[in-house]
């Protein structure tokens, strides 16, 4: 079962074939464009009518390519309503559904045992993997001192948000991310060592006068309180005409 397998181990495996995939399309540099990948690997990606934030797939008989569990003679159809950025995750999340087999043979796990939530899962973290490389990523990360912003420039074709969850999980902590829509926190979690996320404590003053800077203004901020075990905490303002959503990286004092 692969419940059963330790997290450490599957990720790295999800990690392995990702990068597998993106030297097989020849991408070696971000930012990821899953469309062309799926290309590489034969799959042809239409706009269709379907819903919005959802992708289907349908195969074309006797289209098939010669590589073992590759996606060649298969249709994804996108929503015409998503964003960029969403089409993107979409293609990668299909890519991740049509490659599972590579992943379960070097899980040694039995892909019929695997229950369809796991199976969306696994999909999921392939397409964070595929889109936001680990090798990549933290190097980068790290030249830009963790900046969303930064990021974002060199990931084009991943959202602010699947950016900061890729920090969350990738950043030695301890440290906190936190996404305000609109005024109100949408989610926020904790992370130390790259642990699993948790459920961190309530937001400090200094955590909400950064937010409420960056909502009023509409700019970055970056301020070190050193009160309240906070050490750093940057806001950065993801605001569009009708929506206004705020990101914050909070890096406390380590215990």
């Amino acid at each position: 079962m692969i419940g059963e397998i330790p997290a450490e181990e599957l990720s790295a495996v999800v990690e392995m074939v990702s990068r597998e995939v993106l030297w097989e399309a020849g991408v070696d540099r971000p930012p990821v464009d899953a469309i062309a990948v799926a290309a590489t690997l034969g799959c042809t990606v239409v706009a269709g009518g379907g819903r919005a934030g959802r992708a289907s797939r349908v195969s074309l008989g006797g289209a098939a390519s010669c590589q073992p569990h590759a996606p060649g003679g298969q249709v994804i159809v996108l929503s015409a309503e998503d964003r960029p950025e969403r089409r993107q995750w979409c293609v990668a999340h299909e890519l991740g559904e049509l490659l599972a087999g590579r992943i379960f043979d070097r899980l040694d796990a039995d892909p019929s045992e695997t229950p369809d939530a796991a199976r969306e899962r696994l999909a999921n973290r392939f397409a964070n993997c595929l889109l936001l490389p680990k090798r990549w990523f933290i190097p980068d990360a790290w030249e830009c001192d963790w900046d969303l912003l930064a990021l974002k420039q060199l990931y084009r074709s991943a959202s602010h948000e699947l950016i900061a969850r890729r920090m969350l999980e990738l950043h030695d902590g301890p440290i906190a991310l936190t996404v305000i829509d609109n005024g109100e926190q949408t989610w926020r979690l904790a992370a130390w060592r790259r642990e699993s996320p948790r459920r961190p404590p309530p937001p400090c003053p200094a955590e909400l006068d950064a937010w409420q800077a960056a909502f009023a203004l509409g700019d970055p901020v970056d301020s070190r309180p050193r009160a309240d075990g906070v050490q750093r905490v940057r806001a950065w303002p993801v605001h569009e005409p009708d929506w206004k959503r705020e990101i914050l990286l909070t890096e406390f004092e380590d215990p």
